[in-house]
């Protein structure tokens, strides 16, 4: 049996131990606002939540790659390539430029009252993340994972002190978005002057920077459906259901922040580490494929059940009036992230392969189904349960083919 030391120092028990310490301060963030604001006001609040992270989601295609190039890099021994501390550089200045410059055009429409006083801290924390992503990468690469640890958890209890901090005051939604934006950069200044000597061997890519940009692209447009499937996902239902009243939504916003979070998020934190796993020749990946996908999809199924059963309960306790939404609603929206978690393996298995096309597709076919059922003349519930099951099985029809392909010519090839 192995030691408590030997455990602590597992590099996926850190990673893993570290987001689950910053997915939990996510949730007694998104508890106390919700709770302090009320279903209506939550709405407001999620609504920033969900678009920060749906750009932050999409940019994580920047870890993905970083992380490929810098493993790649590591295992070859290579020093020709790009460097990927400039390459960060660029990219976040770009994306903060271009946030900013558009905002006038799409504040007013997606963030309603507040408009334009939102459109700053999401510019400010996207374009930290890009850099946060870029130095993540690079590690995961070079295998620093104690300080990857220290990175993740910090972003989140920083968030957490933060929002803590504005509710006390009474802030409102502007001044809490400031809060939830400021600790992507602040965690990369506090950290980054440790990892000076790190770092030069760590930013390094296999590919020249044309090569690396276009291998970005592909994942970024993956990683942008999976953040729409994910924590995009309530900015969709927010937009595709402009007659919901703000009490519905809020509700059937929290519950599928909060009742997925167990299970998605740790398979998103993981992402990177699965990359560099199913890289290595000597893991097992088809073993390791199937029982990581059939492990997701009981949780996703228990999950479902335990929403079913505690939900609508808990639900009304928090809000102090009744739910609207029905337990046989809860267990469709909550199960159902058994299927993105298994995408968040599946996608890592085609990226070790340099499958980037189709885990770009994979993930696109994911979000674009469950976009088309969105907008569907259904019930709102419905609706929610049916996207979050269509799309994730599209998807996966896609990456089990492009696997099935890419390690089956893998296979011949060593022989």
């Amino acid at each position: 049996m192995p030691s408590a030391s030997a455990i602590v120092r597992n590099p996926a028990v850190l990673v893993l131990g570290a987001s689950v310490l910053s997915g939990a301060a996510g949730y007694v963030v998104t508890t106390i606002v919700a709770a302090r604001l009320g279903p209506a006001g939550y709405a407001g609040f999620a609504v920033f939540w969900s678009s920060l992270y749906l750009v932050v989601g999409a940019f994580g295609g920047v870890q993905q790659e970083a992380t490929r190039a810098s493993t790649s890099a590591e295992l070859t021994g290579g020093m020709g390539g790009a460097r990927l501390g400039a390459f960060g550089a660029i990219a976040a200045a770009a994306l903060f430029a271009i946030l900013l410059g558009t905002a006038p055009a799409w504040s007013g429409p997606v963030f309603t009252e507040s408009g334009f006083a939102l459109a700053a801290p999401l510019a400010v924390g996207a374009a930290s993340y890009v850099l946060v992503a870029t130095v993540c990468g690079g590690l995961y690469g070079i295998r620093r994972w104690g300080w990857l640890a220290v990175l993740i958890a910090g972003d989140g209890i920083l968030r957490l002190i933060g929002v803590g901090a504005v509710l006390l005051f009474g802030g409102s939604v502007v001044p809490l978005a400031w809060a939830v934006a400021l600790p992507f950069p602040v965690t990369l200044a506090l950290v980054v002057p440790f990892l000076a000597r790190d770092l030069r061997r760590a930013l390094r890519s296999d590919v020249g920077f044309g090569r690396l940009a276009r291998n970005v692209l592909r994942t970024v447009v993956a990683a942008a459906a999976m953040a729409t499937l994910i924590s995009g996902f309530p900015l969709l239902v927010s937009v595709t259901s402009p007659e919901a009243p703000a009490a519905v939504l809020g509700t059937l916003i929290l519950a599928f922040t909060l009742a997925r979070a167990p299970i998605v998020v740790p398979l998103m934190a993981l992402q990177s580490y699965l990359i560099v796993k199913f890289a290595e020749p000597e893991w097992p990946r088809v073993r390791r494929l199937l029982q990581l996908g059939a492990t997701v999809l009981i949780a996703g199924i228990v999950l479902g059940a335990a929403a079913a059963a505690f939900g609508v309960p808990l639900l009304e306790l928090l809000f102090g009036t009744q739910a609207q939404v029905a337990s046989a609603g809860l267990f469709w929206i909550v199960g159902s992230a058994g299927l993105v978690a298994a995408l968040c393996i599946t996608g890592p298995a085609l990226l070790a392969e340099s499958r980037h096309g189709l885990y770009a597709v994979g993930w696109a076919v994911s979000a674009l189904g469950a976009v088309t059922v969105l907008v569907l003349p259904f019930d709102l519930t419905a609706r929610l349960a049916l996207a979050l099951i269509v799309g994730p099985v599209l998807g996966l029809a896609v990456h089990g083919l492009g696997l099935a392909v890419a390690w089956r010519t893998d296979d011949r090839r060593r022989r």
